[in-house]
């Protein structure tokens, strides 16, 4: 039988201790390395029992990425990491993640 253990938010917590240095998380600065990073953290969690994110925190990503679609006019199947890839396509894009996160969570706020 499975069991879901409690959920604690995680996910914003780590982006913003990321931000610093996202290069020492992720051994490289690309939103793909971050994708790949998240994936292997929702293998885990979901492997361990744990829920992969609060609903507050999916209803951040959910919207996170249509506010990139509606401000840059733009689509991708594969959701917000692919939308920032089209947005910035250098190897260091994790800086332009980090900079419309922030600024979504801002107006989010507001």
């Amino acid at each position: 039988m499975d069991t879901v253990l409690k959920n604690e938010p995680w996910l914003i917590e780590f982006i913003q201790h990321m931000s610093c240095r996202p290069g020492a998380y992720l051994g490289g600065e690309s939103v793909t390395l971050f994708q790949a990073y998240l994936n292997g953290a929702i293998t885990s969690r979901r492997k361990l029992g744990i829920s992969v994110f609060t609903p507050e925190e999916e209803h951040i990503l959910v919207n996170f990425e249509k506010w990139m679609e509606n401000k840059f006019e733009i689509t991708d199947t594969r959701g917000w990491w692919g939308l920032i890839q089209k947005i910035d396509s250098s190897d260091k894009n994790i800086y332009t993640f980090i900079r419309l996160f922030d600024e979504f969570l801002e107006q989010d706020a507001s």
